[in-house]
């Protein structure tokens, strides 16, 4: 009997040597009101891309505005928007880029829409055009893909060139 003892005992010991302990322990809260701050992922992820197109002001060129399209705003520009990026139906001062679809970026796209015509009038009248981003789209999705605001000169829509072409 006394061996048995001894070694209940024993496996007693080793087992609370064993224990695992947590490697912070716990603090007593002081009062009901201090909570520890839980981030949300969502509030993560917003601190981490915000600043990649902050200050940046668009407004979609082409035939009609993405903004007023429907009640909800197109992914694009919830993304866009996401990011730091302030999107606008009209130029305003304070417009850093104008964003072209692709398919103005040809031969005669531009001269046959009115309404990227207008905006561009509307640029010289604000005088913004010559601080004015004239970009092909693709350069704010690529911007969004890679988290980090692409050079604009990669994108950069010669406008002299464009209405040149036959």
């Amino acid at each position: 009997e006394e061996e048995e003892r001894i070694s209940i005992a024993e496996i007693e010991m080793h087992a609370a040597a064993a224990r695992v302990r947590p490697l912070v322990p716990p603090r007593p809260l002081t009062s009901p009101s201090v909570r520890p701050a839980i981030r949300d992922v969502r509030q993560i992820l917003s601190s981490l891309s915000h600043p990649t197109l902050c200050g940046v002001h668009c407004t979609f060129g082409g035939p009609f505005d993405l903004l007023s399209a429907g009640n909800a705003k197109p992914p694009e520009v919830q993304l866009a928007e996401r990011f730091g990026a302030s999107m606008h139906a009209q130029l305003t001062e304070a417009t850093t880029h104008l964003l072209l679809p692709p398919v103005l970026i040809t031969a005669g796209g531009i001269a046959g829409c009115e309404r990227t015509q207008a905006l561009l009038q509307q640029a010289l009248v604000l005088g913004i055009a010559s601080r004015l981003h004239l970009v092909d789209l693709r350069w704010l999705l690529d911007s969004l893909s890679h988290w980090h605001r692409l050079p604009e000169s990669l994108y950069a829509v010669n406008l002299t060139e464009l209405m040149m072409r036959p």
